[in-house]
């Protein structure tokens, strides 16, 4: 979960202090202690933006399994050999050095 805190780091605001979680323009500025040129629209929207990226990252499976997924998919597909010609070999030839025990 994002919040304004997390946002307004990611924005480069810093030598602030903020009390609780604001939700609206006016508590923003009421907990708001410090200066900053962003508008409360560019905070909410990069809160919102956090706040979508790590929801994408938590959806997605690891990294090494997503890239075992494309690889059996080209595996299986003699048309998608041709396309990825240069990543499938790569990867088979490692898999082929250290096979499955």
């Amino acid at each position: 979960m994002s919040t304004i805190a997390d946002a307004l780091v990611s924005l480069g605001v810093s030598g602030y202090s903020l009390v609780g979680e604001p939700t609206t323009e006016e508590e923003f500025k009421a907990a708001f202690t410090g200066s900053t040129d962003k508008t409360w629209a560019e905070i909410k929207a990069e809160k919102e933006r956090i706040a979508y990226i790590s929801k994408r990252e938590a959806a997605y499976d690891t990294l090494p399994n997503q890239l075992d997924f494309l690889w059996h998919a080209i595996d299986a597909d003699a048309d998608l050999k041709v396309k990825f010609a240069s990543f499938y070999n790569s990867i088979k030839a490692v898999k082929d050095a250290n096979p499955k025990p």
